[in-house]
Parts: structure tokens; sequence; C-alpha cells
């Protein structure tokens, strides 16, 4: 992307920044001179959209009051963000169009992003989508993060991965990762009791933990603004976040806090399109119930999440040791539900697995 442009009105210091910003986003490849003239068009165009923004922000800016950081911050992120996503000018397309567009795709490449678990891969045709609000839900100790940092694991092989992970350490994250590719127990390495053998088999697959494209964001009770700028500064193709209610929101009751951070997870799905995985705890009144079964109800209570929610997992444990655990498909917008899947979950290793 060439550095050297004239735009007009736009002083020098912001002009570098524009420059500095924008190619952290751009393509870095030319294949042939009309694609160059059209990236070059579009890099002049995010350019102009750029310097409204930073404009704008200077204007508005002085009239936050010291209280509203919180506010002013997400206004900043939110304003430079929408340029940071621009692809084209906006051209919303006839129907015509949208129809043929979508006819064309039916012929191409499944663009859903495969998981470690064919039943439900099956299930859920082919995978994750992009755009879509996955909720993983089930109750303390079930084994949302397991279930969640299994899949992500899987997926940074081949994708980025951004891991929000708002009660976990990164540290505590990458014990769990050693468990469950080189199956030693947890136990052992949290208090490092690990044999020789066990400290050989961990030693063999660091490179490969080490060569996952996985960012994780470690800090305690983010806000939606701080996700969004962790976002803009490490671009993913597929993010989670673990977990919804410890996330920090607007809202005078639970409800009205978790409602909002629900309707920001689903636009952010949209905006960026891409999957986002979120955990959600169930109600404890899930344990009344028989066998204490996850169901749908029991995330009434907890705001918007089941209607802003395209797919809800819910983890069941049976209580007979020689039964399988479950994957429960509680909601599928675009697929079959309700639907079950066996699976194996090693508390050991903290791994879920075919």
């Amino acid at each position: 992307m060439p550095k050297s442009y004239e735009t007009d009105s736009m002083e020098p210091d912001y002009k570098k920044f524009c420059d500095d910003l924008l190619c952290r986003y751009s393509p870095v490849q030319i294949y042939d001179a009309i694609t160059y003239i059209e990236m070059d068009r579009l890099h002049h165009h995010k350019v102009g959209l750029l310097n409204t923004a930073v404009q704008k922000l200077i204007d508005r800016i002085p009239k936050f009051e010291n209280n509203q950081t919180n506010e002013m911050m997400e206004y900043a992120i939110r304003e430079i963000g929408k340029v940071c996503q621009v692809e084209t000018p906006l051209k919303i397309p006839d129907w015509y169009e949208a129809c043929n567009q979508v006819f064309l795709e039916m012929d191409g490449e499944n663009n859903a992003l495969p998981i470690p678990f064919e039943m439900l891969s099956t299930m859920l045709c082919g995978g994750f989508y992009p755009q879509e609000m996955i909720v993983v839900a089930g109750r303390p100790g079930n084994g949302k993060t397991a279930f969640m940092l299994t899949l992500a694991s899987h997926l940074a092989r081949t994708h980025r991965v951004d891991f929000i992970s708002a009660e976990m350490s990164r540290s505590q994250l990458t014990q769990r990762l050693y468990s469950m590719r080189a199956r030693v127990d947890l136990r052992n390495i949290r208090e490092k009791t690990c044999t020789g053998e066990e400290y050989a088999r961990i030693l063999k697959i660091v490179p490969e933990i080490q060569a996952l494209n996985l960012v994780i964001d470690e800090r305690s009770a983010p806000t939606f603004h701080q996700i969004r700028e962790f976002m803009i500064i490490y671009p993913c193709d597929v993010l989670f976040i673990d977990y919804l209610q410890i996330l920090s929101g607007h809202g005078k009751t639970l409800y009205e806090r978790v409602t909002n951070l629900s309707g920001e997870v689903k636009a952010l799905a949209k905006d960026l399109n891409i999957p986002v995985i979120i955990g959600c705890q169930l109600n404890r009144k899930t344990e009344e119930h028989a066998e204490s079964i996850p169901r749908l109800s029991e995330m009434r209570e907890s705001g918007a999440i089941e209607q802003d929610a395209d797919v809800v997992l819910g983890l069941y444990h049976p209580e007979d040791p020689k039964e399988s655990s479950k994957i429960i498909i509680l909601k599928q917008r675009n697929g079959p539900a309700p639907a079950m899947v066996n699976v194996n979950f090693n508390r050991r290793f903290a791994l879920f697995e075919d």
C-alpha cells in the first residue's frame, strides 16, 4: 500500500496517524493493475472517513464530563472501528442482486468454521457460521471453559482466535492447554508434581501450543468498549468470551445489564462477520429439575440471551458415571433443535472429545 498520497484538509500529524492505522488492516499483496487501482481508491476512501472521524472526536471529546471516561472511550472506539471495518462505500444491493448472490454462494465452499466434534458438527450444518452468536450454557463447574478452550485450541491451528477470559488468567488457560494436549493430570501441573515422563510429554507439545494463532485477553470484568478495542488491535476469525455475566456493562439490574451486553455481542458478530462463542451461566434453578438437565427457560432471567442467540448449547453430565456427557442443542435458528450429542468429558485433562 503506497504511503505517499495527498488528502485535502488533512494535517500532517493526522495523515501519519491515518496511514499507520489503515496499513494495519490493509491487504499487502497486489495482484494486478486493476486490483491496485481499486485498493488505492479504497485506501483514499478510508483515509477520508478516518479524517472525518478524527475531526469529530476532536470536536466531541471536550463536551464529555470528567466522570464520563467510559462513554468517551466507547464513542472513540465505535467511530474509529466503523472506519476499520469499511470495505467499500455503502451500497445496498437491489433484491435481484441479493437473490443472485445467495444463489451463487450455494455452489461455493461451506464457510462454516469446523469444530472437533463430528456429530455436533453435522447437527450444526457444518460448524460455526459467520455473524452467529453461539452460547455455551451450563451450571458452575460443568466445564464451560473447558469446552470453549477445546474449541478455541482446535480452531487456532488454522484460524485467528481471540479469547476473552474474564475469570481465568492466561497462565491458567495455558496450563489447561498443556494438560489436554499432553494428557497430563491438570492437578499435577498446578501443584508442580509431574513425573519425569509427564514432563517429557508436556515438553514435546510446547511448540504445538506456541504455534497456535491464539490471543488471550485476561482483564477482569472488561467493558464492551475494551473488547471492541481489543478486537481492533487483534483482528480475528472467531471470538470467544468466557463468560457473559462477568462482563461490565450498563443497567440498573442484572437483567438489564446482561440484555445490553447480549445485544452488543450479537451486533459485534454481525458487524465483524465472525462467529462469537460466549459462555453463559445457567440459573441455579436448573438443579431443581430431574437430573439437572439444562433447559432454555433457565436463560430467561439472564436478559435477552435466549432471543439474541443463534445457537444455544447446553452442557449436561448424567449422575451415572457410566453414561456419556451430553451437549444439548437447546436452540438453533437455522437447523434442528432440540437435539442431543454424546461426548466424553475427561475432568483430569479438562478435555471434551468425541
